[in-house]
């Protein structure tokens, strides 16, 4: 004989009584996430699976059940025209899967029972995964009782008064729809033989509320070259997922890119979209592959997550990690190569001085030499023109550079369009020296001209005393102007005037985004009173894109 629920004295008071509070299991902490489970119908109006519900009977062979969902419902009875002993009892339930609970519950049920009799119905809510503990939910009916004979009605199966909604004050594992002969406990000995009704309850729709507190996880890393290229990627790309969850499974997985849902793809079919009808919608373990087609995204650098979603709506993410994408054709117009003859098309380019209130002047056709703190500008001026030497106007004409003497990449300065006569004109921002060239690309190739701009960085000298005895210190400071300053600095040299040259003393670096430096000198050996002439002297190296450049001149006097 299969157990009945448990249940305390007091619980023999009138069925009004049995909807106070009673105790439970300690209340859970907030849920992260939840789902709604339909059955015979859902929301919209659609047959709904009835298979999350399960059925026990204590005389399976005389009492059944049967599914008319959605005109009638779900049915269980004790069959009429026999009498049932104490123990008989019939109930259709719904358990929470695993790491699931339920918080809230809407039935729409009725039930029969026969008036006068012993016979008995309530709603039960289970509380635990193991064991058989169940209790009270809401107003039952037990045909002893103001000669009841039943709840709702069958006849009209969505109507308000078969509608019953409850929260549980703590969540449950379970809900059931009961019929039995005799409240449990109640000491009734057996049930009269009755026509056209014993016991018997309808579930007719059912939402019920799932708690989802479990986040789903990543079996192994994503994988694939949406999440692990080293280069630029172009056209459709992928990655494959695997997870796994606890609750209502995995519902889908998504590709963000730069915080946008880029991709997705879900999982388990029709049932594992809502509305659901089913406990666990969703497979609990899950595979799939991702592609995304990777020309919907601008070029470029990119953060890329993998996310994947449960049932209930949590979601656990995977990344961010770096992805460059290319799809847009390369830009040929600034490319150099290969360089044309001249006897496809001819470039040319002067440079010249722009000084404050005068015109452009030229002082050469292929470089120009400028202080890096003059007030003066630096122009480059070019012509393109045919083979034959007719002005070619209308035409692009990209204009890169990079510091002279380096065969780095180079840098677009920018774009013109030459004049009418096929001239064009830049001004030259200050800066380092640099190489410019002036591209015209053709479908054969490039038409290329080239101008050096060579720049003299500007040095300060000063003393820290203008007259000094034998035997005492010097202090040169200096500061040095144009950058970019390499980390190592800049080699500097102090030099005195003797007569027919320069002769160096002492060498240090000027270092730092300002460029400072510093030489000590102590006079050792100056016999009568001599006047020395100094100055700081910038080499030209490799490291610092700039010509050589000096400082002026100062004069200090050491008497011996």
């Amino acid at each position: 004989m299969l157990p009945r629920p448990a249940l305390p004295a007091a619980l023999l008071l009138a069925f009004s009584a049995l909807a106070l509070v009673f105790a439970g299991p300690a209340v859970r902490e907030a849920h992260a996430g939840t789902y709604v489970v339909y059955s015979c119908q859902d929301p919209n109006g659609n047959l709904a699976s009835t298979s999350s519900w399960s059925f026990r009977f204590s005389a399976p062979t005389v009492d059944t059940h049967d599914d008319t969902c959605p005109r009638g419902g779900v049915h269980v009875r004790l069959t009429p025209g026999m009498t049932h002993p104490a123990d008989a009892e019939a109930r259709m339930y719904f358990w929470a899967p695993d790491n699931t609970v339920i918080t809230k519950y809407t039935l729409w049920r009725s039930a029969r029972v026969a008036a006068g009799t012993a016979y008995f119905f309530s709603a039960m809510e289970k509380f635990g995964t193991t064991g058989d503990d169940y209790r009270w939910a809401g107003t039952g009916c037990k045909g002893t009782t103001n000669n009841c004979s039943g709840v709702g009605d069958p006849a009209t199966p969505l109507s308000d008064a078969n509608k019953f909604s409850r929260t549980p004050p703590v969540p449950v594992n379970g809900v059931a729809l009961y019929v039995s002969c005799g409240e449990p406990n109640s000491g009734t000995t057996a049930c009269p033989s009755t026509s056209g009704v014993a016991a018997e309850t309808w579930l007719h729709r059912a939402d019920i509320t799932l708690a989802d507190d479990i986040k789903p996880s990543f079996s192994t890393a994503p994988a694939g070259g949406l999440v692990d290229a080293t280069a630029p990627v172009s056209g459709i790309s992928t990655v494959s997922v695997l997870a796994t969850d606890k609750g209502g499974g995995v519902a889908q997985a998504m590709v963000e890119v730069d915080g946008k849902v880029v991709a997705t793809q879900a999982f388990g079919g029709a049932n594992c979209t809502q509305p659901y009808a089913y406990r666990v919608p969703c497979p609990l373990t899950a595979s799939g592959t991702l592609s995304l087609d990777t020309a919907t995204l601008a070029d470029g650098a990119h953060k890329v997550r993998v996310l994947i979603q449960d049932a209930g709506g949590n979601t656990t993410a995977w990344g961010p990690v770096s992805l460059t994408t290319h799809n847009a054709p390369p830009d040929e117009s600034c490319n150099p190569e290969p360089a044309l003859d001249l006897t496809t098309a001819g470039m040319s380019m002067k440079p010249g001085l722009l000084r404050p209130g005068k015109a452009s002047k030229g002082v050469g056709t292929a470089a120009i030499t400028i202080h890096y703190a003059t007030k003066a500008k630096a122009k480059a001026r070019g012509l393109l023109r045919a083979a034959d030497g007719t002005p070619l106007g209308g035409q692009p004409v990209c204009l890169v550079w990079r510091p002279a003497g380096t065969t780095g990449p180079l840098e677009v300065l920018r774009r013109v369009t030459t004049k009418a006569d096929g001239r064009f004109s830049i001004m030259i921002p200050r800066g380092s020296s640099r190489e410019i060239y002036a591209i015209h690309r053709t479908p054969a190739g490039a038409v290329v001209g080239r101008t050096v701009l060579r720049v003299i960085p500007k040095v300060t000298i000063a003393a820290s005393r203008r007259s000094l005895r034998n035997g005492q210190l010097l202090t040169l400071r200096g500061r040095l102007s144009g950058g970019p300053i390499p980390s190592r600095g800049v080699l500097v040299r102090a030099e005195a005037w003797r007569g027919t040259h320069w002769q160096p003393f002492r060498d240090t670096r000027a270092k730092g985004s300002k460029g400072s430096f510093r030489v000590r000198y102590r006079f050792v050996g100056t016999t009568g009173s001599q006047r020395y002439t100094l100055r700081f002297h910038v080499v030209a190296q490799a490291a610092y894109p700039y010509v050589g450049g000096v400082s002026k001149r100062i004069h200090v006097r050491v008497r011996g």
